[in-house]
């Protein structure tokens, strides 16, 4: 039966597919990984310094995407003495195009890619790389060191194999944590029509760094435990796609992220395993671009809980994300971004959900009859990105999940919000200096709901904010690149945490007080350098300063209390 069903529901994805695959087919997406990736590093800095325009909101972006921003930002500096004088910058933009040689032969003025992300010819990249200096892609079959990987490039296939290895040890007065990842990444292009990739990376950590219960950015994993008291995890990301001059149509399984953050964002932080989802992205006009996902979550909870269903013990129950996000550019300077998300816990997919464009508590109310038991869990979200002037970048994002008017201006009184706002100063007062601060606060309640299954939760990790409910966190970071490849920075941090509320059905939720007793503190130093030899491959430490005082349950047990800590490492890929 179960067979029956999911041979169903694929059989009709890939249908979708083949439809939109009939339409006029210019590009490509295959997502590059944010974490820990030092280009997206660099393109907000590129934007700050409004050497690009970039819409930030939505993360990863595609490799053709950031192949095209890159191109952009090569472009600008070499008709450019101002924003050329800075050798830096222009070097490290070369440095990440040898990664992006793939991509390169698909961006021309007629392939379509630059209006995919609204930059229209005329608007932003209109040159054809042909007659650029950039570095270009040659045919045929060949393994490269810069960056390590295989590829291969014919008429219609395109193919990159790259390996992926990484390591790092942690040594304070608590003990010590080791680490060691490995896997890789097939990624490539057929044609014009499709795009796909697929990376799986096995992890190893002597203790874990991530659990549902800490407060910490490490990304989180649904971990096997060993019997020495280690915990391994293997995750598998990829994707299919095909697209057209003016959007494009995928199925993926990665970990999407919503909201502008130098830290960890609020509305989709990407800090729950990877979860498959289709996605839509249409940009109709260089002003407005939209994307809708529809997701399959992992609940933590047994389908017999959940409206007294007769199922076999040990069932789970069904768990969907629907959202969907437009961002608006009346000027250059400025995006806003507005959205809605629903999750519902049901035993199969709902139509009406399906429906790309809808405000999906409208669906919700005719559903459930205004009945908070039905089973839907619906949030709005808003962002705002503004580059007033050359340097700097402003940003707010506000994630809601029950907003009541008569509330917003009571004292003592607190509706189910999480908000952040922050900034980014890039190459000023002094070049090769960039300096970030955010503040988030999260509302009690903001990620959970009365019917538990449809809490803003999957496989046990908040969706938004890696805070989750009633916290707060002040987090300050200064980066000095002395050297293209070099990266040295200072970051500080402070987090606040209260009480664990559950919901009660007939309680005046409001009234709860933010914070209030708080049961879990933070407080961290940390010095961090890097260095690039390859774009692939990057050595890494630093030393941080932690003291945390509370609940023991929120931190690992190498974090807890007063820590002085050394950590080195490598990546190579990841």
């Amino acid at each position: 039966m179960l067979l029956t069903r999911y041979i169903k529901q694929t059989s009709f994805l890939l249908l979708l597919v083949c439809q939109f695959a009939c339409v006029l087919v210019q590009a490509q997406v295959v997502f590059n990984p944010a974490t820990n990736n030092g280009v997206y590093e660099l393109l907000d800095e590129l934007a700050s310094l409004r050497v690009i325009t970039l819409n930030s909101v939505v993360k990863p972006y595609s490799r053709i995407y950031i192949a095209g921003k890159l191109a952009e930002a090569g472009h600008f500096l070499a008709g450019n003495t101002l924003a050329g004088a800075n050798s830096r910058i222009s070097r490290e933009v070369d440095f990440y195009l040898r990664d992006y040689s793939p991509e390169l032969n698909l961006l021309n003025s007629k392939a379509g890619i630059l209006s995919q992300h609204g930059e229209k010819p005329g608007w932003g990249l209109s040159f054809s790389l042909a007659d650029s200096s950039l570095p270009k892609q040659h045919g045929g079959s060949r393994i490269s060191f810069d960056p390590l990987s295989y590829r291969y490039t014919g008429k219609i296939l395109k193919i990159a194999v790259s390996p992926e290895l990484g390591g790092r040890i942690l040594v304070n007065n608590n003990g010590h944590v080791w680490e060691i990842s490995g896997g890789g990444t097939v990624s490539g292009y057929l044609g014009r029509h499709f795009g796909f990739y697929a990376r799986v990376c096995r992890t190893w950590e002597s203790e874990a760094l991530s659990d549902k219960s800490f407060l910490t950015m490490e990304e989180g994993n649904a971990w096997t435990m060993l019997k020495n008291g280690s915990v391994a995890n293997t995750e598998w990301r990829g994707g299919i796609s095909v697209a057209w001059n003016w959007g494009d149509f995928g199925i993926y399984r990665d970990r999407p992220v919503w909201g502008d953050a130098q830290h960890g964002s609020n509305i989709l932080s990407g800090h729950a395993p990877a979860f498959p989802f289709i996605q839509l992205h249409l940009t109709p006009a260089k002003w407005i671009e939209f994307r809708y996902i529809a997701g399959l979550l992992r609940s933590v909870y047994l389908d017999s809980l959940y409206l007294e269903r007769q199922t076999p013990e040990g069932d789970r129950a069904r768990k969907y994300f629907i959202g969907n996000i437009t961002t608006l550019t009346p000027w250059k300077c400025l995006q806003i971004t507005i959205g809605n998300s629903v999750i519902y816990s049901e035993r199969n997919i709902n139509p009406a959900f399906l429906i790309p464009f809808f405000f999906y508590k409208s669906i919700d109310q005719t559903l459930s009859n205004l009945s908070v038991e039905s089973g839907q869990n619906n949030q709005l979200f808003l962002n705002v990105n503004y580059r007033p002037v050359n340097h700097l970048t402003m940003y707010s994002s506000i994630f809601i999940d029950d907003l009541k008017m008569s509330v917003l201006f009571k004292k003592g009184q607190h509706n189910e919000i999480c908000s952040k706002a922050g900034f980014l100063v890039a190459g000023w007062p002094w070049k090769n200096i960039s300096l970030a601060g955010e503040y988030t606060r999260s509302n009690p309640l903001t990620y959970q709901h009365y019917v538990t299954p449809t809490d803003y939760y999957s496989s046990g990790y908040c969706l938004g904010s890696y805070l989750r409910d009633n916290s707060d966190e002040l987090f300050f970071r200064l980066v000095f690149k002395p050297a293209y490849r070099l990266r040295l920075s200072a970051e500080y941090q402070v987090i606040r945490h209260g009480q664990d509320y559950t919901h009660i059905k007939w309680l005046n939720n409001y009234l709860l007080p933010f914070l209030g007793q708080i049961t879990y503190k933070a407080s961290q130093v940390q010095l961090n350098g890097s260095y690039m030899l390859f774009p692939r491959l990057t050595l890494h430490g630093g030393l941080s300063a932690r003291f945390s005082q509370g609940d023991v349950k929120y931190a690992p047990l190498v974090f807890q209390g007063k820590t002085y800590s050394v950590f080195l490492g490598f990546r190579v890929g990841l």
